[in-house]
């Protein structure tokens, strides 16, 4: 392996943990054991070979000798017994940690390629929203499902690597004592066969690597959009050109997966072919060089069969070499997202800065947001001061700067100049203080992403039971209007709704979002549209009980429908990023009745 595959393995190296490198290095006394039992069985084929042709030439053999002063066997022929109980026994052991060994090397490879993708989806979802949306979501998927599949092949073929090194040094030791010229002339012509294969295939195997890591995520981009665009494919009968834009990345994944496969394989035919002529050969060489000694036939027969021993570790090297080259780009893929900085903790739970405070508020000063230096501010924002357990209203025309308030009131983005106080202090003045923020707010879209889950996991986000609060659940169930609906399921609450919520109308789902927000029990609640899809009777309702709910509770709501916010204590309107004008209750009231707003 070159340098640059072997930099990425050590690297992910260093992201398994200390139980796995444990079990590695048990992987590795297995193969060792199993290396010595194959280089016994190797050194034991030629006393048995002899033993079979002329009983007598075992004499002259120093370890047989030895074997018969300790067993005193005086007879020749009787050597075939005991070298046959004892090579047999060597083999079906060496077979027998063979199979433990395979299976342990996919057992460890499947441990360690499932702490990996734990690890790269921790890393994912632990990101800031603005790190998070700076890649495309296929980028993502693609990583933790296609390439943490490539990188289980690199980690299997390392360890496969591996076990063939230590196996071919073992067999090469034992062939080098029984004929030293001949081992090393047949290893040095293997070696440069495949040293000069490697080399010339390596460029189209990082080309196809790099290649078959991009048509992935092409190929989930390109899922994710038809999926998500169904419904205008339908409508336009457009099946037509997603298809042909699907098939052509899929037929040239495949090509390229094709090719490494057979840069890969094509060698051990070619080897096996001409490892025939290099035995024709030898043979030719013994009968030439040992004219009328007919005690070529047992080195004849240990070279035969220790050249299957020496080339099938050696082809296992060049074809898991071969794999792990075409899986370069992969792994690279794998690593970037194992490197990712986390900087916020997702089990620890931190005191949340707006709860239990005396004087409250949230205040906004001279902010301001664009979305790149070049580019002028989308938002600039004097002064806003929230008290804890107000109710406000946010409205403007389309594209007023709305969501981007709201985005950087939860964190999400981050403003080029001016700040966000809680309690007077900075949500943005370090990470910790604005995790314990984001944990204070619960945020309710208006297209509510829903799990293809139960009613209730949808609402608690969980499906552990013991986490689960009944009396509450319901409480919650009754203030955003759920309860009549659930009760016409026959299942209730853990009626299944589909993916994204497929079988719920825009209300039910909107209706659904209201209820998770607030079974999290949170400080500040933010609408942003939350209650677009609801009728008005509905919509006025489920207001007036989350505002029964919890008297100290603070609400931040975008809205289009004026008449959404007639309940609020101030209203801001916005205007092209800038604010127009901050009513009272009772000034928009007023100006609503009028029409004037």
């Amino acid at each position: 392996m070159q340098a640059i595959s072997l930099n990425l393995i050590l690297e992910i190296w260093f992201h398994i943990s200390k139980k796995r490198k444990r079990q590695f290095t048990f992987l590795i006394f297995c193969t060792l054991l199993s290396a010595i039992l194959e280089s016994l069985t190797v050194a034991l084929i030629f006393p048995f070979i002899q033993a079979l042709s002329d009983p007598n030439t075992l004499i002259d053999n120093q370890y047989v000798y030895s074997l018969n002063l300790f067993f005193n066997i005086n007879n020749p022929n009787y050597f075939i017994l005991p070298l046959t109980i004892i090579l047999g026994s060597s083999s079906a052991f060496s077979g027998l940690i063979n199979i433990f060994k395979i299976w342990f090397t996919e057992h460890l490879t499947a441990l360690i390629t499932s702490d990996i993708s734990k690890e790269c989806f921790k890393k994912v979802i632990s990101q800031s929203y603005i790190n998070f949306s700076k890649k495309n979501s296929s980028y993502f998927s693609s990583t933790i499902i296609n390439e943490i599949r490539e990188t289980q092949t690199v980690i299997f073929c390392t360890l496969r690597v591996i076990s063939a090194f230590l196996l071919l040094f073992a067999v090469f030791a034992t062939l080098l004592l029984l004929s030293f010229r001949l081992t090393i002339y047949s290893i040095f012509f293997v070696l440069v066969f495949y040293f000069f294969t490697g080399y010339f295939v390596n460029n189209s195997l990082l080309r196809n690597s790099r290649l078959i890591t991009f048509s992935n995520k092409m190929l989930i981009k390109k899922l994710q959009e038809s999926f998500g665009n169904i419904k205008d494919i339908i409508l336009y009968s457009n099946q037509k050109n997603f298809l042909e834009d699907f098939s052509l990345i899929e037929k040239k994944l495949r090509n390229r997966e094709a090719q490494n496969r057979f840069l890969g394989l094509f060698t051990k035919y070619l080897i096996e072919s001409i490892g025939i002529i290099i035995i024709s050969a030898i043979t030719c060489y013994l009968l030439l060089d040992d004219s009328g000694n007919k005690n070529f036939a047992p080195i004849l027969g240990v070279l035969a069969f220790g050249s299957l021993k020496v080339i099938s570790p050696i082809q296992q090297i060049y074809n898991n070499w071969a794999f792990i080259k075409s899986r370069e780009a992969g792994l690279k893929a794998v690593l970037e997202v194992l490197n990712l900085p986390i900087k916020r903790n997702i089990y620890k739970k931190q005191k949340l800065p707006f709860k239990n405070h005396d004087n409250n508020f949230i205040e906004i000063k001279n902010l301001q947001y664009r979305y790149s230096k070049n580019e002028k501010n989308i938002l600039d924002i004097k002064n806003i001061k929230i008290k804890k357990g107000e109710t406000i209203g946010i409205i403007g025309s389309t594209g007023s700067g709305k969501s981007t308030l709201i985005d950087l009131i939860m964190g999400l983005l981050i403003p080029n100049k001016g700040n966000i106080f809680v309690n007077g202090k900075d949500i943005f003045s370090s990470e910790k203080f604005l995790e314990t923020w984001q944990k204070s707010i619960s945020h309710v879209p208006q297209e509510i992403y829903l799990f293809d889950s139960s009613i209730k996991n949808n609402i608690t986000c969980t499906s552990l039971k013991k986490e689960f609060q009944k009396d509450y659940f319901n409480e919650v169930l009754e203030i955003a209007m759920l309860k009549n609906f659930i009760a016409s399921k026959e299942k209730n609450i853990e009626t299944l709704i589909g993916e994204r919520g497929s079988i719920l109308s825009g209300g039910q789902r909107q209706r659904l979002g209201i209820a998770r927000a607030l079974y999290r029990n949170s400080e500040v609640l933010i609408f942003d549209e939350a209650t677009s899809a609801l009728d008005f009777k509905t919509e006025s309702k489920i207001i007036k009980n989350i505002n029964n709910f919890r008297k100290n509770l603070t609400i931040i709501m975008v809205a289009h429908r004026l008449n959404t916010l007639k309940n609020c204590d101030k209203v801001i309107k916005l205007d092209k990023g800038l604010i127009q004008t901050i009513f009272n209750k009772n000034e928009f009231n007023d100006l609503f009745s009028k029409g004037l707003i």
